[in-house]
């Protein structure tokens, strides 16, 4: 059961799984980004211009070996218009293929969407999907992570931890990160079982080891799920860093 002075625990079985919702919302931003950009794709370079789908109806040798192709679309007032470009725009089509077509509506101007910016595209589609799917999973393990520490912070079992270790992660230039690494002994099992904490920010403050265990917070049905929080040893190795300060 939660006590009174369980207030930075549960400060810290809020703060870890906010991480994972800051970093979906930065994946959805993305996504949403590459999204936005995909009905515009063809549309830049002329100022009002709209895509259609276009077939194929011939394909022409010009002189010097090159090759044209002649596209036929209906546009948005209902028209049949054509394209007459160079086959380079779609290397490999054929008679009766369709090929999206960008074109204005107020003026004759019309091209076959060529073959790199198809590409491009699929690739910013590619892109939405695979940031947005980023995102739903970061949302998800967020939600998890915060059901697994309320519940265990008012249902679990607490342990003493031994045989603590900082291990240490970093990135390039970005600001070093931390986990707590112990033990704690399943008598049930008559075993030692290995619980790591939640990855925290190196900017606020550096730790330092301590003398003593740690508190693990244990599931009696599935031992294996267990959390290791740092607000004890932050207070604690805080607390030294005060009293060597003031010898």
């Amino acid at each position: 059961m939660a006590t009174s002075g369980d207030d930075g625990l549960e400060r810290e079985a809020r703060e870890v799984p906010r991480r994972w919702y800051w970093l979906a919302s930065f994946y959805a931003v993305f996504a949403l980004a590459c999204a936005a950009i995909i009905p515009h794709a063809y549309t830049l370079e002329h100022s009002g211009a709209r895509v259609a789908r276009g077939t194929v109806i011939a394909i022409a040798p010009l002189r010097g070996g090159d090759e044209r192709i002649v596209t036929q679309f209906v546009d948005a007032a209902g028209r049949t218009r054509t394209t007459d470009d160079g086959i380079y725009m779609a290397p490999g089509a054929r008679v009766g293929d369709e090929l999206p077509v960008v074109f204005s509506p107020d003026s004759d101007w019309a091209r076959v969407v060529n073959s790199g910016e198809r590409a491009m595209r699929w690739m910013f589609i590619g892109f939405a999907v695979a940031i947005g799917t980023a995102a739903l999973v970061c949302a998800a393990l967020g939600r998890r992570r915060a059901a697994r520490n309320h519940w265990l912070l008012r249902h679990g079992t607490r342990l003493a931890g031994s045989g603590v270790a900082v291990q240490w992660r970093s990135f390039g230039r970005l600001p070093a990160s931390w986990r707590l690494r112990a033990s704690w002994r399943d008598e049930r099992a008559f075993a030692w079982r290995e619980v790591v904490g939640d990855w925290q920010s190196s900017a606020a403050w550096q730790p330092a080891l301590s003398e003593g265990g740690v508190l693990v917070l244990v599931d009696p049905g599935r031992p294996h799920r267990a959390w290791l929080p740092a607000t004890g040893f932050r207070q604690r190795s805080d607390a030294q860093r005060e009293e060597r300060t003031t010898r």
